[in-house]
């Protein structure tokens, strides 16, 4: 029978794009999690550890769970009203219709999944 193993995976700002880490934790519960550092976001999955024939074998990433994200969500009004000099941003909300983002903590920017939830609205 396999093992069931909770993960967090935490997201940081990178020089081009966004940059991940990930630890072993005991539980699913957000309240448990901290962010640290210029992390702005996490999200959990499990993986499944089984032994065959002496070797450890490892799923792939099960149950991932939306992000919870630190930061303030913005949908298309709000930008162009409060950033309209964003031309960059507005123009990819538009053309990839991203319904809300996250400005991070540290000014940068995120895009939404519906699944997302924020931990400070």
């Amino acid at each position: 029978m396999a093992d069931r193993e909770h993960w967090v995976e935490f997201v940081s700002p990178g020089l081009i794009v966004s940059e991940t880490s990930e630890k072993q934790v005991a539980d699913r519960d957000p309240k448990g999690v901290t962010l640290s550092g210029s992390q702005y976001g996490f999200r959990f999955f499990d993986i499944l550890v089984t032994e065959v024939d002496g070797e450890v074998c490892r799923s792939r990433r099960l149950d991932i769970s939306g992000w919870h994200f630190s930061g303030e969500v913005y949908d298309l009004a709000r930008i162009e009203a409060e950033y309209p000099d964003e031309r960059i941003l507005i123009s990819n909300v538009k053309g990839n219709d991203i319904e809300r983002v996250l400005k991070t903590p540290r000014g940068s920017w995120a895009s939404m999944n519906a699944e997302d939830v924020v931990l400070n609205p």
